[in-house]
């Protein structure tokens, strides 16, 4: 998962991580995309990453 601050606050936004520097983000006016991790816009609003996993 990777985590985005959108809001000037704290982490508000969280994508899926796919590899290839792609994540899967969804937004009301967009629906479902794939986004590149290095555009100007995630890049200046990224957190972090953490990887999830169940057992």
């Amino acid at each position: 998962m990777v985590f985005f601050n959108t809001n000037g606050k704290d982490v508000s936004f969280v994508g899926i991580y796919l590899g290839n520097n792609k994540f899967i983000t969804v937004s009301v006016s967009k629906g479902v995309s794939i986004q590149p991790l290095d555009t100007k816009y995630w890049k200046d609003r990224y957190v972090g990453a953490k990887r999830v996993l169940k057992e």
